[in-house]
């Protein structure tokens, strides 16, 4: 969903917040309830897994909050924390200062214990080119075995979650795809006409 970027950091956490919230509750929703009611997750870089560094025990639910912000030099800057609610807090509290891009990444670690296939993306964007728009996106990977049924209730789950989101903000554009053709973001018609905007 695209929206213009509203004006003040309070209108921008309010916009932004309820679409990471509404959007990791509506189609992570699974994940959400693992990564809440399960044990604290360990530290960047101090999980080990057959020797390795990895991010968590193989099999299990976990999440990455990043926010990123333009430097005084004018190159992207990333800052990342685990999932947990102090890094939730701080993942809101961030958008107050209108980053370029925040985003909770959720997932299930593979076999070696580092983020895997299955999962769901929310995010944020002001994009470099246009930073007086908001860029709003959710990801949620079902898997290749997932069958219409599956797809229908997700697809429906996202239009009532646009649709109240479109309704809360001056949204411009919106759509729902049920397809992982563009890894660039891009729409289906900009991916057809290769437009790179």
């Amino acid at each position: 969903m695209n929206t213009p970027v509203p004006d003040g950091g309070a209108g921008f956490r309010a916009i932004c917040q309820s679409w990471l919230e509404e959007g990791l509750r509506t189609v992570g929703g699974d994940f959400l309830e693992q990564l809440e009611s399960g044990p604290p997750l360990p530290r960047l870089g101090t999980w080990r897994h057959e020797g390795e560094v990895s991010d968590g025990p193989p099999g299990s639910t976990w999440a990455l909050l990043s926010v990123t912000r333009l430097s005084a030099r004018g190159s992207r800057r990333s800052m990342v924390r685990v999932w947990s609610p102090q890094g939730v807090e701080w993942l809101y509290r961030s958008l107050e200062k209108v980053p370029l891009e925040a985003q909770i990444d959720v997932s299930v670690l593979n076999r070696y214990g580092t983020p895997g296939d299955r999962g769901v993306r929310v995010t944020v964007e002001r994009p470099f080119e246009v930073p007086d728009w908001l860029v709003l996106t959710i990801r949620r990977y079902l898997g290749l075995g997932a069958g219409p049924g599956i797809v229908r209730r997700f697809g429906d789950r996202m239009y009532e979650m646009l649709e109240s989101q479109a309704s809360r903000t001056d949204a411009t554009f919106g759509y729902i795809a049920d397809d992982a053709e563009s890894i660039m973001g891009l729409t289906p018609l900009e991916d057809s006409l290769w437009l790179d905007l």
